[in-house]
């Protein structure tokens, strides 16, 4: 069926500095990578398109569109190209995304979206914010909220991961946190039975959509790397990966001193020097 494309616009805007991701020059000189590099000058790439087109049908035309918006923020090469370059290999990886970076612009991974929604045939949304969460002279801590929705599907779909950084030289701080990838199992539960308000093992496990290799006393750890925030360590459950859509992203923050045990030593120079 042929397509007439009544508008198709693409904005692409590259600014010093975004409202969300503001961030205030560097007082450390970071000529020495090894050294930290203070509170982050923050670069941006936003972009927000529009696509329509009318499709004919037996009864009139109904119009099939998208709506694609893309807020990213990233350390300033020049101050921190360690970490600058760190940062945005991991929005790269997280987003299946290829940024250019001499131009700045987002417009490849807009154009391959629209082609793959022009083919699929269909109403679809999509929006990604990223943001700065927490930042200390040693570390910073980025954050991806991702929304998808396609014409048909009974709901959209959201996903939300953060890294932590060093910012001396960009390695990122997941779960090479802690020994064994993991953390305590009785820790995960009391977490998970904040996080639906409830009190016993028992109501746990019925809220949980277990597999049958696991039970609430050898639960698995979520998918998504945890990451540092400024009350402690956040781990998130994906939707579905334990829990029903209607549960949400089951999601808990543990203080950095009951993990003490548990963390490697590059962690605990890291986090509790």
């Amino acid at each position: 069926m042929k397509k007439t494309i009544l508008r198709l616009g693409i904005i692409a805007m590259v600014f010093a500095s975004l409202a969300a991701c503001n961030g205030n020059p560097s007082e450390t000189n970071n000529s020495n990578e090894s050294a930290p590099v203070g509170e982050l000058v923050l670069d941006s790439l936003q972009a927000d398109t529009a696509w329509m087109v009318k499709v004919p049908f037996s009864d009139g035309n109904e119009v099939d569109s998208a709506s694609i918006s893309i807020s990213l923020c990233y350390p300033d090469q020049e101050h921190a190209p360690l970490l600058a370059n760190a940062v945005m290999e991991w929005i790269e990886e997280s987003l299946d995304m290829a940024i250019n970076r001499q131009q700045a612009s987002l417009d490849p991974y807009i154009q391959k979206c629209l082609a793959q929604n022009r083919e699929e045939d269909y109403d679809k949304t999509l929006n990604i914010e990223m943001t700065r969460v927490y930042e200390t002279p040693d570390i910073v801590t980025f954050a991806l909220n991702c929304y998808e929705y396609s014409m048909g599907a009974p709901h959209g779909y959201s996903t939300f991961r953060g890294a932590t950084f060093r910012k001396s030289d960009g390695k990122v701080f997941g779960w090479n946190m802690f020994k064994g990838r993991r953390i305590d199992n009785d820790l995960a539960k009391r977490g998970l039975k904040d996080y639906f308000g409830i009190s016993t093992d028992a109501d746990l496990q019925n809220t949980l959509m277990m597999l049958d290799s696991y039970s609430v006393n050898n639960l698995p750890m979520p998918v998504t790397d945890p990451w540092v925030e400024a009350d402690g360590v956040h781990f998130v459950y994906q939707a579905y990966e334990i829990a029903s859509y209607a549960d949400g992203q089951p999601a808990f923050t543990l203080p950095i001193g009951t993990l003490k045990t548990q963390l490697t030593p590059a962690a605990l120079r890291l986090l509790m020097e």
